[in-house]
């Protein structure tokens, strides 16, 4: 038996690593030392290491009476009757405890490149490294991933400084390319031939071809084999063979094949919804995206909000329109909804902002801000109290933060709107947003208005509001204190030179004279 073991498995996208890692943690199942943890790029609780280490420890001290003892023990000592949750530091001094007490430990780690970059160098890897590094018999860690290079780095030089280190102690490690092994293959060859079983109107000979055909497509990607199966699906039987000659046998080329069998009517409307998808702020639920469906976007302007088109079912009208891109999954911690709408895998988004994606569905990071912004303000401007739109919470969080993405391209297209929302003269339902909470925090409402001009750099909206009034201009109106902190933070030098010559005082967020 290994006294030691890490493993490693690296893979192109699609070939099914979640499968991998998810073998042997079926297999140990039993095991009181078992923990993993999937990291997912589609939800924000599992791409923090904070999330990592908090389901590490719950795991073990659920499966273990000795960790339990530990993590009661750990919290009475640390948290009390506070309700307040460990920093990571804590947590890892706890779970480095309970590894100690247990005979034979097993982490496995999927999907690390699902974590964001910034992430995984700032807080992953300086726990991945200890954990490599950790010395103690019947210690076993599994981590998969796709071949990015800072983690291909990370994993491959930990495990060659320890290599003495293993040789004395027996430690073994392995990495394995997914794109080589043959179990691997197995894998995928046993996946398709029990999908085309259940393709009862086909002849046996005609599935046998199938499946032969499918194999030897998929190229090992579990992903490109499901939508290759998906399209077969749809066929009649005399049709198949014709169809199967047909597929793409690479994913960029099956996803360009279901970007153009989208119906040319809805493709707008798809392309708005993948902007969304890639560039919203948090995970949006079916009822919030589906709100793209009734926005009449302005090219060169703004955008009218159309509650009259407004769908029955969010999600069957997604669906339609996107097909097999996109999937709705339950999660928990999200504001508004349990249910989220996501691409249904990463590799889809790392396709349409390629330069292999087809032209009309390429993403720009700017136009997509800008979409995002358009339809923010199409319900700011809505006159309907925010809280009875589906859109209208994250419309009030985060449509600032939209038009300072666009890297200037929403505030050229968006004059108009900005006017009636952010000049002091503006009145009725376009003032009604400065009063809706921003991230659970309340401000004044002129001051909110100036600081929203601040930040986007509106001169002449900012000198109508120095002649109007100058109470406000030291009130903070936003997360980063008043219009003059923000506008510094965001580079507008006019308008800091504006303010600074009306003896205004730098206050920041916390209320501190700078």
């Amino acid at each position: 038996m290994l006294r030691r073991a890490h493993s490693g498995s690296m893979g192109s996208p699609a070939v099914g690593k979640v499968c991998y890692a998810h073998r042997p943690i079926e297999t140990l199942m039993e095991e009181p030392g078992l923990a993993f943890f999937y990291f997912d790029f589609r939800d924000s609780t599992k791409q923090t290491v904070y999330g990592l280490l908090s389901c590490l420890v719950y795991q073990l001290a659920s499966r273990s009476s000795d960790c339990n003892s530990l993590l009661t023990q750990f919290y009475g000592k640390h948290c009390g009757n506070r309700p307040q949750h460990p920093n990571d530091d804590l947590l890892v001094q706890c779970l480095k405890s309970m590894l100690q007490v247990l005979p034979n430990v097993y982490l496995v780690f999927d999907a690390l490149d699902e974590c964001p970059e910034a992430t995984r160098h700032k807080d992953l890897f300086p726990i991945l490294q200890k954990l490599i590094g950790f010395k103690k018999e019947g210690f076993h860690l599994l981590v998969t991933s796709r071949p990015e290079q800072d983690i291909k780095k990370v994993i491959m030089s930990n495990l060659t400084q320890d290599l003495d280190l293993a040789k004395s102690q027996e430690i073994i490690h392995h990495v394995l390319d997914l794109d080589k092994t043959t179990d691997h293959a197995d894998d995928i060859h046993h996946y398709i031939s029990k999908k085309v079983s259940m393709m009862e109107d086909w002849s046996t000979a005609l599935r046998e071809t199938v499946q032969t055909s499918l194999v030897s497509k998929a190229d090992g990607m579990f992903l490109l084999a499901s939508l290759q199966l998906q399209t077969l699906r749809r066929c009649l039987p005399v049709t198949v063979k014709e169809v199967l000659e047909a597929l793409p046998s690479s994913l960029s080329d099956m996803y360009r094949r279901v970007l153009e069998s989208i119906d040319i009517a809805n493709r707008p409307l798809a392309f708005h919804i993948f902007e969304c998808l890639a560039y919203a702020c948090r995970s949006l639920s079916p009822k919030e995206l589906a709100e793209v469906l009734i926005v009449d976007f302005e090219k060169n302007g703004g955008s009218m909000l159309k509650p009259a088109y407004r769908v029955q079912d969010a999600v069957d009208s997604l669906f339609k329109i996107c097909s097999s891109l996109i999937q709705v999954v339950d999660i928990h911690g999200v504001p508004h909804s349990s249910k989220i709408v996501q691409f249904a895998h990463l590799s889809i988004r790392d396709y349409l902002v390629s330069t292999d994606c087809m032209k009309f569905y390429h993403l720009e990071p700017s136009h997509a801000h800008t979409t995002l912004a358009k339809l923010c303000i199409s319900n700011l401007i809505y006159p309907s109290p925010l809280s009875t739109l589906p859109l209208g919470p994250y419309a009030a969080d985060y449509w600032l933060m939209h038009m300072l993405e666009s890297n200037g391209l929403a505030v050229d297209v968006l004059g108009k709107p900005l006017i009636q929302l952010l000049h002091p003269r503006s009145h009725g339902h376009f003032t009604e947003w400065r009063s809706a909470y921003v991230h659970g925090m309340s401000y004044n409402t002129n001051a909110r208005a100036l600081y929203c001009a601040a930040a986007l750099g509106q001169s002449v909206i900012m000198q109508e509001w120095l002649l109007k009034s100058t109470d406000i201009v030291n009130m903070p109106g936003g997360p980063s204190g008043t219009a003059l902190c923000v506008a510094a933070k965001e580079g507008k030098i006019q308008i800091v030179s504006l303010l600074l010559e009306s003896n205004v005082v730098a206050v920041d967020a916390q209320g501190n004279d700078n």
